[in-house]
């Protein structure tokens, strides 16, 4: 038998703190699993790309880059880093100054 959002807020306010927050950790759970399966599709198009400066070399054997050493290399330079579709790790540079795409 169901119990209305009026017969559960007085039971809840008399809860202590600690099972407030279990209760809150298990609704968000709940909540969570059950937007995934109303919309799987969009859970998994929800990526996050990880940004990160680098110092690269440029390939040429008589530039100072190719020693390999941080303070002879160019750079620094934004890269993006996240996974496609099919779990692959792809980067991408962004340039020297971060410019986040929409």
């Amino acid at each position: 038998m169901p119990f209305g959002l009026t017969q559960l807020k007085p039971a809840i306010t008399k809860l202590s703190l600690n099972k407030k927050q279990r209760l809150l950790e298990w609704l968000q759970a709940e909540i969570k699993a059950e937007t995934q399966e109303q919309s799987p599709h969009k859970a998994k198009k929800e990526v996050e790309a990880v940004y990160q400066l680098e110092y690269v070399r440029c390939g040429k054997e008589t530039c100072k880059c190719s020693s390999g050493r941080t303070e002879d290399m160019h750079g620094p330079y934004w890269y993006s880093y996240e996974r496609n579709s099919k779990g692959k790790l792809v980067s991408r540079y962004i340039g020297k100054k971060l410019r986040i795409p929409q």
